[in-house]
């Protein structure tokens, strides 16, 4: 019975091994000047649990990836709503504003997104009336609307500090998850697929060239496209990754590099080492012998 035991878990263990790479991401909730009102981090508004993160990587690790978030906060007002122009600024490290504290630093081999109440991909634009704030979902606690943007990164050809905004309302945690892991996929260099079915791919290894059916699920569809999502499968099935589009983001994270400290966002997780492999073998044979 201890031999089966410890062949399951070494079977286990095999599965696990398929993680072959980190890759840090800061969340960053915007709170008001006073530390108040603050951006929601999860579907409920609870602050329990963030029901995302497992779901996210459950999406991600069909490349090898491990996504592991910290959080953090920043108390600035006028971040919490951002037109297009601030949104840039926070991209390019030169925001400021009058009151409230300052941008955060760069961040040290992360990528870093800030969930903020509006910016431009929920309509906001500055103007009285714009965006979700004066226009709340009647009921949040089933309908979920969120809308992000990230910095697109693809070694060569874009440049990248390595940072996006999050726009999130209501219930739907497979919502938020799979547009947090679409928003990834940005940073590491991954296109729009309707986009890339135009034409718009280089055909190298980090901005492939590729045609994918409009019925066809994939985490890069654009909104508005691709299939509708399907309860009847997994949030990895709805957000499936191919081959080549794995590649790309895999050699763009080990690229991206924002803090120019000589490590990408994306960090291979070492082997276990051939003597701690020796050493599970010597326990195996231990407890075989004691039956």
């Amino acid at each position: 019975m201890k031999y089966s035991l410890l062949l399951t878990s070494m079977l286990c263990g095999s599965v696990h091994a398929a993680i072959q790479y980190n890759l840090n991401v800061e969340i960053i909730q915007v709170r008001d000047d006073a530390g108040g009102n603050p951006t929601l981090l999860d579907p409920s508004g609870s602050g329990d649990g963030y029901l995302y993160q497992t779901q996210v990587n459950d999406i991600w690790e069909q490349a090898g990836v491990q996504v592991t978030f910290t959080n953090t906060t920043w108390d600035n007002t006028e971040a919490q709503r951002l037109t297009s122009a601030e949104r840039n600024a926070v991209y390019a490290n030169t925001f400021t504003s009058g009151s409230g504290d300052a941008l955060p630093g760069l961040g040290v081999d992360t990528l870093q997104l800030f969930f903020v109440m509006d910016h431009s991909g929920t309509g906001y634009n500055g103007s009285a009336g714009s965006g979700w704030v004066g226009n709340p979902l009647p009921n949040p606690m089933f309908s979920a609307r969120n809308a992000g943007n990230f910095q697109l990164f693809i070694d060569g050809t874009f440049s990248s500090n390595g940072r996006g905004v999050m726009a999130n309302e209501g219930f739907t945690a497979d919502s938020l998850s799979g547009t947090i892991a679409h928003e990834i996929g940005h940073a590491l260099g991954l296109r729009h697929v309707e986009d890339v079915n135009g034409g718009a791919g280089a055909g190298t290894t980090q901005d492939p060239s590729y045609n994918i059916g409009t019925g066809t699920a994939n985490l890069m569809w654009g909104a508005g496209n691709g299939p509708a999502y399907d309860n009847g499968q997994t949030v990895a099935q709805n957000f499936n990754l191919r081959a080549d589009q794995i590649a790309a983001a895999i050699h763009n994270g080990l690229a991206l590099d924002p803090d120019n400290n000589g490590t990408g966002v994306l960090q291979a997780i070492p082997e276990p080492s051939s003597t701690l492999l020796l050493g599970f073998g010597s326990i195996a044979l231990l407890m075989r012998r004691k039956k």
